[in-house]
């Protein structure tokens, strides 16, 4: 499992952002993700990483775990509602392999399962 948010970049060169919003629920747009502490010094990064977390943007390597996805066609994608009818999970189908996005403990959380599982 991997958690924060995803950005997603298509063969076609559209994205798909994924990020948990406040009420927990979960947020997807097209838009890509922008560092909301970029242009801070050193000084005041080292700060925020101690008293709340950094995130940072990234290209998925062999050894991620969402490796296995990169050049896989999606098949497709289910929403996943609360109660009250609110977004809070999406399921990917890349062929043979799935990856739930859902909202734990306010961010975003991916798994990827087996689709026989």
């Amino acid at each position: 499992m991997t958690r924060g948010p995803l950005e997603i970049e298509w063969d076609c060169g559209d994205i798909t952002l994924i990020d948990a919003n406040t009420d927990w629920t979960l947020r997807v747009s097209s838009e890509r993700w922008i560092d909301p502490f970029a242009g801070r010094s050193p000084r005041e990064l080292a700060i925020l990483e101690h008293e709340v977390g950094l995130w940072l943007r990234f290209d998925v390597e062999d050894e991620d775990p969402l490796a296995p996805l990169v050049g896989r066609r999606l098949s497709w994608v289910e929403d996943q509602h609360n109660e009250v009818g609110e977004l809070v999970g999406l399921m990917f189908d890349f062929e043979e392999l799935r990856m739930q996005a859902y909202v734990l403990e306010g961010e975003i959380a991916i798994r990827l399962v087996n689709a026989g599982d």
